[in-house]
């Protein structure tokens, strides 16, 4: 099996087919995987490092970009809850079952809202949120695309845009495999597993990615369990 480049491959979850019920329990396991494996945690560390509180005005707001069921947004909610932080969540995605599901997942936590949208096509008022999360969703998009999402992240951004993906690896592959054959009952979460992988990213790609915006400041850093965390700063932060 070759690993040398992305793969083209369309995610079982991704398929308009597939039914809710499906859906569902397929981010189950995805969420127990992102909290057994430490994913929603490194986006909280990084998100943390970067988040300035002075004088901030109001709430500070985070937009997560290809939310899913809504999980990461309920892990930081709930961690920042503990740290007394007043934040507003707002979460995109183009899956509509996926917003159903997130909306009724959230019901406990009114300052999180979720909208369908195209992330591609997705527009507000510039500078609008104060943090761009984009965990696990940058390698569902082709090469060719990839520029846009990053630019549509940045003009929504004042200060940060964090992106959370995996990288490509072999020994990634086998890993998950292992661990899912033990820890994730279901077969669609299996399968797309693999699948992200295999069309997840190096860490050579990313910064070649990265050249393309010298006006931001760049991190690139691997994380447990086989994934990046990239934070791409605004160099002139818009006041709050």
């Amino acid at each position: 099996m070759n690993f040398d480049q992305r793969i083209d491959e369309e995610e079982i979850m991704d398929q308009a087919t597939l039914e809710p019920e499906s859906l569902a329990g397929a981010y189950r396991d995805i969420n127990r995987s992102n909290e057994l494996l430490g994913g929603y945690a490194a986006t909280f560390k990084a998100l943390s490092l970067q988040m300035d509180t002075i004088g901030q005005s109001g709430p500070i707001r985070i937009l997560d970009m290809g939310c899913g069921d809504g999980g990461m947004l309920r892990y930081l909610a709930k961690r920042f809850k503990k740290l007394n932080l007043d934040v507003e969540y707002l979460g995109l995605d183009l899956n509509t079952d996926a917003i159903s599901l997130a909306r009724e997942n959230s019901k406990d936590f009114p300052e999180i809202k979720y909208n369908v949208s195209d992330i591609m096509e997705y527009q507000t008022e510039a500078r609008l949120f104060d943090y761009v999360l984009c965990t696990l969703t940058l390698h569902h998009f082709s090469d060719e695309d990839i520029p846009r999402v990053i630019s549509v992240c940045q003009n929504c951004c004042k200060r940060a845009v964090i992106i959370n993906d995996l990288q490509r690896s072999q020994i990634a592959y086998y890993l998950f495999k292992f661990f899912s054959a033990i820890f994730i009952g279901s077969a669609v979460a299996r399968n797309d597993g693999l699948v992200s992988i295999r069309k997840a990213f190096r860490k050579v790609e990313l910064f070649e990615i990265s050249k393309r915006f010298p006006n931001w400041e760049h991190s690139i850093k691997w994380n447990w369990a086989y994934r990046y965390v990239w934070v791409i700063k605004n160099k002139r932060p818009t006041p709050s």
